[in-house]
């Protein structure tokens, strides 16, 4: 999950700062709004980002490595998954692109996106193990649905030109990304086939969605915070002109770790929503 969240913020920042700066010679500022400009600039950053995400859309794995997840006694899961279908990312709505300062103050950016519906399909999975008491295993087809995936992007100008974006120089340790989702829903297809417990995880999986959501905000605001900050100001000051231009980390540092990122989400949600049942 920390995976998909750092990929998205810096492609996103990468690609949509470029089209802004070359059709925009105006920004709106609390001295001087124009609502038609504004609305112009979301326009394309959508468009680009649309045309951009397209490649990814339909994206399919043949397979991923078994993922093996245990925790003492409380879980102990094998799980593989073959024939891996995303969809959905490409329907990109960008519905806030806004600046907030003025001559005197540098002040802020705003960038909302709202990805209406991401789904995964796997056309077959294998699973064996349990949860506390509940059987795990199945073989099928499985899917993952997110409703309305919404990216909060905020961060501050240390420099900024009434003129264009083209000469403004984003400020370190400002950046601030927010998720939040409407729903989750999980679907294994003949888990603990002929019960109805597979049912009864399928609900209790869907359930995990805001609170992933949740934790992986406090993953932005601690731990990966300092490498996230540093990739996407260095990214947003690369294509501007600004003095300050760093050399951008790699993606590798912002982004591994993540089997650890996974065993951690299923120690912290898992205990609580399982017992709760």
């Amino acid at each position: 999950m920390g995976t998909v969240k750092s990929v998205v913020a810096l492609q996103v920042l990468s690609l949509l700062f470029v089209p802004a700066i070359s059709t925009t010679d105006v920004t709106p500022t609390e001295d001087n709004i124009d609502p038609g400009a504004g609305t112009s600039i979301a326009d394309l950053l959508e468009k680009e980002l649309h045309n951009y995400l397209s490649q990814y859309d339909g994206l399919s794995i043949p397979s991923l490595p078994t993922l093996d997840i245990g925790n003492e006694d409380l879980y102990s899961i094998a799980l593989s998954l073959n024939n891996l279908t995303l969809t959905g990312v490409s329907n990109v709505n960008v519905t806030e692109f806004k600046h907030q300062g003025n001559h005197r103050h540098p002040g802020n950016q705003t960038l909302r996106i709202i990805l209406p519906k991401i789904s995964l399909t796997v056309g077959s999975y294998i699973s064996e193990g349990h949860l506390l008491n509940l059987p795990f295993n199945g073989e099928g087809p499985m899917s993952i649905t997110i409703y309305n995936l919404q990216i909060l992007i905020t961060f501050d100008w240390d420099t900024f030109s009434l003129l264009s974006y083209l000469f403004s120089c984003a400020a370190d340790n400002s950046t601030n990304i927010d998720l939040a989702i409407r729903r989750m829903e999980v679907h294994f297809e003949n888990l603990n086939e002929g019960t109805d417990q597979g049912q009864l995880v399928n609900i209790v999986l869907s359930s995990f969605g805001p609170d992933i959501m949740d934790y992986l905000d406090m993953l932005m605001d601690t731990s990966l915070y300092d490498p996230l900050d540093n990739a996407l100001i260095g990214l947003i000051n690369s294509k501007l002109v600004c003095p300050k231009n760093e050399e951008i980390i790699p993606l590798e540092t912002v982004v591994s770790n993540v089997a650890e990122d996974v065993r951690e989400l299923f120690s912290v949600f898992l205990k609580p929503k399982v017992n709760e049942v």
